[in-house]
């Protein structure tokens, strides 16, 4: 009994084990997901998250218990022109108004004058369709929190920035 109380524990820790490693991997997805959406979705004139993108995803699994292994984007095609020219009423791509927003906290933080970008501020007055106003600091936050989730490091984030920032 002694052995079978330990190989039922064992068999419970591994189940735990890869029931975590599942809700891992959901998470990683889930965040990859709503990251692609920060980077891939605008405020339009019909729909406050409106995709602008297009993707080819693979989703891999392993053979057994048959579950995700991995997922691979390819084809990622992204409306190119809405970085320079956005319709009136419109926004760019969520992630651009979250580091526009971001680096302009910092500069009124560090008591420096507020930064603008020529990508963004064409929409500082465009609201929700519920006529609230986007908060581009919390979309930033949450933003970084997926980005950690699905795996990317600290350096590697600031990395994406800068460029973004160069844009």
């Amino acid at each position: 009994t002694r052995d079978r109380t330990i190989r039922d524990h064992g068999a419970r820790s591994a189940l735990a084990r890869n029931n975590t490693l599942h809700a891992n991997k959901k998470a990683q997805l889930e965040a990859v997901n709503d990251l692609l959406e920060a980077f891939g979705n605008a405020k339009t004139s019909r729909n406050d998250n409106s995709s602008r993108f297009g993707k080819y995803s693979q989703l891999y699994f392993s053979q057994t218990p048959y579950t995700v292994s991995g997922l691979k984007v390819d084809h990622y095609l992204l409306e190119r022109s809405r970085v320079v020219c956005v319709p009136d009423g419109e926004r760019n791509y969520h992630i651009m108004h979250y580091i526009a927003s971001a680096e302009s906290d910092a500069c009124v933080a560090a008591g420096l004058p507020e930064k603008t970008f020529r990508c963004v501020s064409s929409a500082t007055t465009v609201r929700k369709f519920d006529a609230s106003a986007f908060d581009d600091a919390s979309g930033f936050a949450e933003l970084k929190g997926k980005m950690h989730e699905a795996g990317f490091d600290e350096e590697l984030q600031a990395g994406i920035y800068s460029t973004i920032k160069g844009i």
